[in-house]
């Protein structure tokens, strides 16, 4: 379902409206000469529309959170298994839309990947409804971040967003085990994790800092030189 009218007011910065049935996509291929929307009523059709360039970049990436809560809320009264397979399904139809397209399929992957590795540990104790919240409270809280942090900082804050999106997952798995069957950091990883704290923000310092300095800089020079300066 879609409709049609003349431009006369921006729109690109919400150009994805999630509603109670249904996400609205705004048609880029024909903005901004005309403001015409396609009503999504599920992942199938919003795939379907990031692959036919009905939206793009940041575009499809709302297109898809978006898709993975309707999904959700669409399931909300199945299973809690059944709505896991549900947003499994969506999340890998959603990531294949458009191959080329790394932002969405990295989000869906990172948004199922935790869950992957910290779900069985409920399955295994007959608590299946878990991780089926813990995962929309991913989505909810990555889409809310790509929202404000994409719009502040671009491709870089909805990465981020990301990013956040998948710890909430990993964190709202983990305190429910430490509180359901006494789960907790051993001594060990105790003992490491400064370090890898450290080594992470160390690595994303010096690829902020390549990105700021070092590439505009050899911006000019030839391929080989570029590819030897980044390695």
């Amino acid at each position: 379902m879609s409709g049609t009218h003349m431009l006369d007011h921006p729109v690109l910065e919400h150009s994805v409206l999630l509603d109670a049935d249904s996400v609205r996509i705004l048609d880029r291929r024909v903005f901004p000469h005309q403001e015409h929307w396609l009503a999504a009523r599920g992942s199938d059709e919003i795939a379907a529309a990031i692959r036919d360039g009905v939206t793009d970049g940041s575009g499809a990436l709302d297109a898809a959170l978006s898709g993975m809560v309707l999904v959700a809320r669409q399931h909300a009264q199945h299973r809690p298994g059944y709505l896991l397979a549900a947003l499994r399904q969506a999340a890998s139809r959603l990531a294949t839309a458009r191959p080329t397209d790394n932002l969405v399929r990295d989000a869906m992957s990172e948004l199922i990947a935790d869950l992957h590795d910290l779900a069985p540990a409920f399955f295994s104790c007959g608590d299946t409804a878990t991780p089926c919240r813990a995962v929309v409270i991913s989505i909810v809280v990555t889409i809310v971040l790509a929202l404000l942090l994409g719009h502040w900082f671009g491709a870089s804050g909805v990465a981020v967003a990301i990013a956040l999106g998948a710890w909430s997952n990993a964190a709202s798995l983990i305190r429910r085990a430490a509180a359901s069957f006494g789960a907790h950091i051993d001594a060990m990883a105790r003992r490491r994790l400064p370090g890898i704290v450290a080594a992470a923000l160390a690595m994303g310092g010096a690829l902020w800092l390549c990105a700021v300095f070092a590439l505009p800089a050899i911006s000019g020079a030839h391929g080989m030189v570029r590819i030897g300066a980044l390695a």
